[in-house]
């Protein structure tokens, strides 16, 4: 079976943050990805950066002259070899698991576009949580949407592409209407809650240019070009059922050189108890450290997160991007699938603590580590199941 391959279309005309924005493309945990740059730079610094991406994903096409955005993602999605398409501006960044988790829940569940909140930065730091399953109506209205969502090539071509209308006074964002339109048609969203993607406000912005319609303007005109798919989709009532597919994940897997990995489930709360135990173990670990945690990550310590960072972490937070529990033991089944897990280890975490012999069943023949925690501070380690050494040591 060949492995899903997702294409990440990137348009760049004289962008100076573009390198920053390739960087969190190649820095994704799902490997099985190309990166399209749609190119009509003129700025000769621009140039030179494009010109100096040696990577053997990263593919550069050139236009002549400025383009329309929305031409310029169709010429890119047009030379695409994936069979899912991710778009991303030049000057935003996505999150290192993006593609992995949002590619993880179109597989096992039936949506047709995956997106995620997310979190502006630059001239203007905000946090923009968006809603789970938007509404036609919603996305209409300009919310529940950004433009990196991960969709179906398919899609794009029963959609005919994006359609671009004008610059200046006159235009409409072409990715609100290329979503509108995609619901219209029946299609589904849903977005992660976590912050997934990273979009950058600046002066040199499209959005900042004084002489672009306010919101409201862009509201009426996608309202008044798309009125009459909104009343057809008023009349429905009915909500759509989304079907779990029972090891869907299996698609995404492919040969691929990892190094060894340790699984590391964070308990509930951590303590300086298990910092230091964990600091000791990971002086022994020669793996790679992948890191689960059935809390979202913004409730730990930022000093602890920064921690795993620099342990060059894998990091997910499965109520993060699934809401859906049933899936959590899935995830877990293709982690032990996709990396080569060598060992476990776990502290006082009661999902995974009530789910540990149906772990223990997707992840067989792996030795497994339980950190106790206790009121004085001090973990012990407790061989909750029969496993080989796994770094830590009792004391």
């Amino acid at each position: 079976m060949v492995p899903p391959l997702i294409s990440v279309v990137i348009p760049a005309f004289n962008c100076p943050f573009i390198k920053e924005c390739v960087d969190s493309v190649v820095a994704q945990t799902f490997e099985n990805f190309e990166l399209i740059i749609v190119d009509c730079s003129t700025d000769d610094h621009c140039l030179r950066i494009i010109e100096s991406f040696d990577h053997p994903k990263i593919k550069i096409f050139r236009r002549s002259g400025r383009q329309l955005p929305g031409s310029n993602r169709n010429f890119g999605i047009g030379r695409a070899a994936g069979e899912f398409i991710v778009c991303l501006d030049a000057d935003d960044i996505i999150e290192p698991t993006f593609l992995e988790e949002a590619l993880f829940v179109m597989c096992c569940i039936d949506y047709s576009l995956v997106g995620t909140s997310f979190r502006t930065f630059g001239a203007m730091e905000k946090t923009i949580k968006l809603y789970s399953h938007p509404t036609l109506e919603q996305v209409a209205d300009g919310d529940g949407f950004v433009v990196t969502i991960l969709f179906r090539k398919e899609l794009w071509h029963t959609l005919g592409g994006f359609k671009d209308k004008a610059l200046g006074r006159d235009h409409v964002p072409e990715d609100w209407d290329f979503f509108v339109r995609a619901l219209a048609a029946g299609a589904t969203l849903y977005n992660r809650g976590s912050y997934g993607f990273h979009y950058r406000k600046h002066w040199d912005s499209l959005t900042a240019q004084p002489d672009m319609p306010s919101l409201e303007e862009m509201r009426v005109r996608i309202r008044a070009r798309h009125g009459a798919k909104l009343r057809r989709q008023q009349s429905k009532t009915e909500p759509v059922a989304h079907v779990i597919r029972q090891d869907g994940w299996r698609k995404m897997l492919f040969d691929t050189q990892r190094r060894e990995t340790v699984l590391l489930v964070l308990p509930e709360k951590i303590n300086d108890g298990f910092v230091d135990r964990l600091k000791t173990s990971l002086q022994s670990n020669n793996g790679v450290l992948t890191v689960l945690s059935t809390c979202h990550m913004e409730t730990y310590p930022e000093g602890f997160l920064q921690f795993l960072s620099e342990q060059r972490a894998e990091m997910f937070s499965l109520p993060d991007f699934l809401e859906d529990q049933h899936l959590w033991l899935e995830f877990i089944g293709y982690l032990g699938e996709s990396r080569k897990v060598t060992s476990v280890w776990y502290g006082q975490n009661c999902f995974f603590l009530e789910k540990l012999p149906a772990v223990s069943q997707v992840l067989p023949r792996v030795p497994f580590s339980y950190i106790a925690r206790y009121s004085t501070g001090r973990p012990q380690i407790s061989r909750a199941v029969p496993c080989l050494s796994s770094g830590f040591e009792s004391g």
